[in-house]
């Protein structure tokens, strides 16, 4: 049962603040960079200190947003990588970057690389943040692409 309880919580995270920003913004959360969103958490624990129990639950949502957003990547190229004939390829990338048994549902090594990278990017006040992004997409994915 624990297993489901962290993918839960990282897909009920990112509708929680997709409604909050289509709300605030009207925009879907999936619209906005990856730097736009950390930055908007930032000023509303600046003006609107309510938004947060604490500085660690903003980091912690943020964490789950970057989740859901790689995960969602993964899942695509996973996707594309079994449209594709190679089947040896696709099997190779579901053993590199999935497991059953782990909480996310990812490989322990692969959660530790996002979490990794949301820290940087949390951290980061630079807006081209989501080049870097791009480059790490391209380093996971150019074994199988």
């Amino acid at each position: 049962m624990e297993n489901k309880s962290i993918k839960d919580e990282i897909k009920k995270t990112y509708e929680k603040f997709n409604t909050i920003f289509l709300k605030e913004t009207g925009r879907h959360l999936q619209e906005f960079k990856i730097s736009e969103i950390r930055d908007q958490f930032k000023a509303w624990i600046k003006n609107n200190p309510q938004m947060f129990n604490d500085l660690y639950d903003a980091e912690d949502s943020f964490l789950y947003i970057y989740h859901f957003r790689e995960l969602q990547e993964i899942n695509r190229v996973g996707i594309m990588l079994r449209e594709m004939t190679d089947q040896a390829a696709y099997r190779k990338f579901i053993q590199e970057f999935f497991d059953d048994n782990s909480p996310s549902g990812l490989q322990d090594l692969k959660v530790h690389q996002l979490n990794n990278e949301s820290d940087k990017v949390w951290h980061s006040r630079d807006s081209k943040v989501d080049s870097l992004i791009a480059e790490w997409r391209e380093q996971r994915f150019s074994p199988y692409l």
